[in-house]
């Protein structure tokens, strides 16, 4: 029989950054999550947020990379100062794992009984990859609100197995039960734990982010699980298990509430996957927001379908404070759309949709994605072509990215345009990993950069107007890459 479990740490590890890319760190939402449901069980809870403790340190590690938070030995001995029975890291990133990793060795070369769990987007997406690692002792796959606290419990008996969603070593090896099960109703979840961190820090370290809220103190909230759609490239149907799920509006008030009082934010960012699927829903809590007459201002980060909006919604939502609207078309052909991402956009109704935004007074813009392996030069050039007529504010571009279980992925390593055993740890954003018909790798990365300079920066007019979006912070300093000749 394993020792009493009481006291538990949750970690979110540091990152590995490429120099170039800008640091932020908010309130580590999934991990204060699922605090709240171990506190209600009666553990013992402590919260160790690696990138927040080392934020002003960025510690170099090759020419072209550095860590951004604390470097595995002093990540470590702060979980060890908790004295931990259970240490769970909380992968959301693939730039994570190596650091991780390396401090879990260190935690167990000081005190081999102390039980390290994985979860998070990451271990969920790459299990097969995590059970291998002698530093993993048990894993919790999907959501772990209700999950986590059971396997923890179960942890305590005598031959301790897996539940659904779970995996344990054993002596045996490895035991995985791999059918997780979303959380169906999030309005039984307590709200997340806040009071375990310094909120104050969190919100302290944003004046220092290259790019700015629209007003301070700003954080981050989730009102909703998954999506309901399945676009080819997207791994939201594998880590929520195809579903989607709503917190009420009066639930997501009671978060706001707390929030603005006693923390006195005044910006929210949105993280759902996508916020606006169930309109009803979304008009209810857009209507409460706006009889509070909070003062706050909003966006959603992951940006919007264009197709669940509509011209009422969009003025409710300015009037409730939204001053930055993102759409994510992905692509401006629609035989793109609807054979290969599998995207249901009526592109004319997209128009319309930016056409409304502007003369509402956002700040607009849209998200694309190229290189799709089965996609042609001249559908490439319609979307380049699409995103110019909507005169947006800003547009993103990304290249198609084989993550890890997605229809993308599981498509091309059947047709042979990947290799079975491709290795998902060393997948680079900017990269291109296909080779189209009439279209190089090489070409594909050329294109991304001058699309996002043509359409961002191509005169004065548009930086103004970019920059505006971006609310690029003038002290914002940016890690510094190491001199060669020194």
């Amino acid at each position: 029989m394993r020792k009493k479990i009481n006291k538990i740490c949750l970690v979110q590890p540091s990152c590995i950054m490429a120099y170039g890319n800008s640091k932020s760190v908010w309130p580590p939402i999934g991990i204060l999550s699922l605090s709240s449901s171990l506190l209600a069980r009666g553990y013992d809870v402590s919260i160790v947020d690696g990138i927040l403790e080392g934020y002003e340190q960025d510690s170099p590690i090759d020419d072209n990379t550095f860590l951004m938070g604390l470097r595995p030995e002093e990540l470590a001995g702060i979980i060890l100062k908790h004295t931990p029975d259970v240490v769970g890291f909380s992968i959301l990133f693939v730039n994570q794992i190596e650091n991780a990793l390396h401090t879990a060795r260190i935690v167990r070369k000081y005190n081999s009984d102390i039980f390290l769990l994985w979860g998070g987007p990451i271990v969920t997406l790459k299990s097969q990859y995590f059970i291998l690692i002698p530093e993993v002792d048990g894993i919790i796959l999907g959501e772990s609100d209700i999950s986590g606290p059971e396997f923890i419990d179960k942890l305590q008996s005598k031959k301790a197995r897996p539940i659904p969603g779970t995996g344990i070593r054993c002596s045996k090896g490895f035991e995985l039960d791999i059918a997780f099960q979303p959380v169906h109703d999030l309005d039984i979840l307590p709200l997340p734990a806040r009071d375990l961190i310094d909120m104050r820090c969190y919100m302290d370290k944003v004046q220092y982010f290259k790019v700015l809220p629209k007003q301070l103190p700003a954080t981050t909230i989730m009102t909703s699980r998954g999506c309901p759609f399945k676009c080819i490239f997207c791994s939201a149907p594998v880590l929520y298990n195809n579903s989607y799920r709503y917190r009420s509006p009066k639930n997501v008030l009671d978060e706001i509430d707390l929030l603005v009082n006693k923390y006195g934010i005044k910006e929210f960012i949105i993280l759902d996957e996508n916020f606006c699927v169930n309109r009803e829903r979304t008009e209810k809590l857009i209507d409460l927001i706006i009889e509070r007459d909070y003062g706050i201002t909003w966006y959603a980060a992951s940006g919007m379908h264009v197709m669940t909006l509509t011209e009422k919604i969009l003025e409710k939502m300015v009037s409730s404070g939204l001053y930055k609207l993102k759409v994510s078309f992905e692509s401006g052909n629609e035989r793109v759309l609807k054979e290969i991402i599998h995207k249901n956009i009526d592109l004319k109704y997209g128009e319309t949709i930016i056409k409304k935004a502007k003369e509402l007074g956002l700040a607009v813009g849209a998200n694309f994605i190229l290189g799709f392996p089965w996609e042609t030069r001249l559908e490439i050039l319609d979307s380049f072509e699409y995103a110019k007529q909507l005169d947006l504010d800003f547009t993103l571009w990304t290249l198609a990215t084989p993550y890890p279980h997605t229809h993308l992925t599981e498509r091309a390593i059947k047709e042979g345009l990947l290799p079975n055993d491709f290795d998902f740890t060393d997948l680079i954003p900017g990269r291109a990993y296909f080779d189209l018909v009439d279209v190089s790798r090489a070409e594909l990365e050329k294109w991304r950069e001058e699309f996002w300079e043509k359409l961002n920066f191509c005169n004065a007019e548009k930086s103004r107007r970019y920059y505006q979006y971006a609310l690029v912070n003038p002290n914002y300093r940016p890690p510094i890459k190491p001199d060669k000749s020194i």
